[in-house]
């Protein structure tokens, strides 16, 4: 009987370490990835968008990328990785929608050339405006307050 079990054992074990890990890690993408455009790109074929309402406890970087899913804030917890890895200095800040209890998720960057490009989950805004709020105004008119990322998870926190 001891020898079935061992034997059943060693068989699942070997059969589970046979598996492909089909997870990747923010090292493995940060390797491959080498523009805002190639990491916007790579979030539009591996991770799909899940709208939560009102949710804020974002998942952790390897949450998202296991669970190959993610909301607004997930797709800019994983920009702003991405791009820290590309040394491109951003921020992810908060939008509040106007008049209703909604909030939506961005991660924003100045560009060489002065201009603001954000990502919204996974598409890429390159806006040819040269302040923030400017470019916020542009993509999103029905947002009328830019709320600065760390701020607000403190206010959840309460």
């Amino acid at each position: 009987m001891k020898a079935v079990v061992f034997v059943s054992v060693f068989l699942v074990l070997l059969l589970l370490s046979a598996v492909p890990s089909y997870s990747e890690s923010i090292d493995s993408i940060s390797s491959s990835v080498r523009t805002p455009e190639e990491l916007a790109g790579w979030l539009s074929q591996n991770i799909d968008y899940e709208f939560t309402f009102g949710s804020n406890s974002p998942n952790t970087i390897q949450d998202i990328l296991d669970s190959k899913k993610g909301n607004c804030e997930d797709f800019a917890l994983l920009v702003s990785e991405g791009l820290n890895r590309l040394e491109i200095e951003n921020k992810i800040i908060v939008l509040k929608a106007r008049g209703i209890p909604f909030s939506h998720a961005v991660c924003v960057w100045k560009n060489n050339d002065g201009t603001y490009s954000f990502t919204s989950n996974a598409e890429l805004y390159n806006t040819k405006e040269k302040r923030v709020e400017d470019a916020m105004a542009k993509c999103f008119p029905e947002y009328d307050k830019i709320l600065n990322y760390s701020e607000v998870r403190i206010a959840w926190r309460r």
